[in-house]
C-alpha cells in the first residue's frame, strides 16, 4: 500500500512539474492586391452569385463598381505532453495549443471601365476599403476573444485522460468545438459589410465626382 501511494504521489509530482502548457495565436491580414480585370457586368454577376434567391431582385439593379474578395483561414495545431501512471494507466498530458488565423488573399477589384487616377476610381477605392478595414480591425478582435476563451478551457495546469484516450479526447474537441466556433467568429465580420453596402451608399457612389460614375453607367447601360 504504501508503495503505490508513493507512486501515485511521484505521478502526480511528475503531472506538476514536468509538463508543458501553452496557448499562442497568431492572425495575418494579407497584402492587398489590386484588379482591374474584371468589367462591371462581370463584377455584378460575381456579386449577385453571392446573393440569396429572395433578395436577388433588388440586388440585381445595383451595378458593381468594386467588389472586395476576402477568405477567411483558421488553423488548430495541438500537442499534448504525457505522462503515465503504471499502477493504474491513467494519463496526465499538458496540452499545447498553437491557432492561426487569417483572411487571404485580400482582394480588390474594381471595374476595368473606370480609369485609375480619376476621381471615379478614388472613389470606389476608397469604398472597397472601407470593407478592408472592417476585417482589419475584425481579426485582432477573433485574436483575443478565441485565445482567452481556450486559456480558459487549457489552463496551465495538468489534463487527466483516460489510458490512451488523450490524443483522440483533444482532437474531437478541436474538430467539433472549436473549430467551428472559430470558424464562425471570423464569419461575423460579414455583418458588417452589409451595413457599408447600404442603398444610401450606392446612391451616393452613383452621384459622386460631378457626374462621372453616371456617366460610366449610363455606357455600361447602353452597351
Amino acid at each position: 500500500m504504501l508503495l503505490a501511494c508513493e507512486a501515485r504521489a511521484g505521478f502526480e509530482l511528475q503531472c506538476q512539474t514536468q509538463l508543458k502548457h501553452g496557448v499562442t495565436v497568431t492572425s495575418k491580414l494579407d497584402d492587398l492586391q489590386l484588379d482591374q480585370s474584371k468589367s462591371i457586368a462581370h463584377l455584378t454577376a460575381i456579386n449577385l452569385s453571392n446573393v440569396p434567391q429572395e433578395a436577388r431582385v433588388n440586388a440585381g439593379q445595383q451595378h458593381i463598381l468594386g467588389l472586395t474578395k476576402i477568405k477567411s483561414n483558421a488553423d488548430i495545431n495541438s500537442q499534448v505532453h504525457l505522462v503515465r501512471d503504471r499502477e493504474t494507466g491513467r494519463e496526465c498530458g499538458g496540452v499545447q495549443i498553437e491557432v492561426k488565423l487569417a483572411y487571404v488573399p485580400v482582394l480588390v477589384h474594381i471595374a476595368q471601365e473606370i480609369a485609375p487616377g480619376t476621381c471615379a476610381y478614388e472613389e470606389v477605392l476608397q469604398h472597397e476599403m472601407r470593407h478592408v478595414n472592417s476585417y482589419a480591425r475584425h481579426l485582432p478582435k477573433v485574436e483575443v476573444a478565441i485565445k482567452a476563451e481556450l486559456e480558459r478551457r487549457f489552463p496551465a495546469k495538468p489534463q487527466y485522460f483516460p489510458r490512451g484516450g488523450a490524443f483522440v479526447e483533444l482532437q474531437n474537441e478541436i474538430n467539433q468545438i472549436w473549430m467551428p466556433k472559430l470558424e464562425a467568429m471570423l464569419q461575423e465580420v460579414e455583418k458588417e459589410q452589409v451595413l457599408i453596402d447600404t442603398p444610401q451608399e450606392y446612391a451616393r457612389m452613383s452621384a459622386a465626382c460631378d457626374g462621372q460614375v453616371q456617366k460610366i453607367l449610363r455606357r455600361v447601360k447602353r452597351s
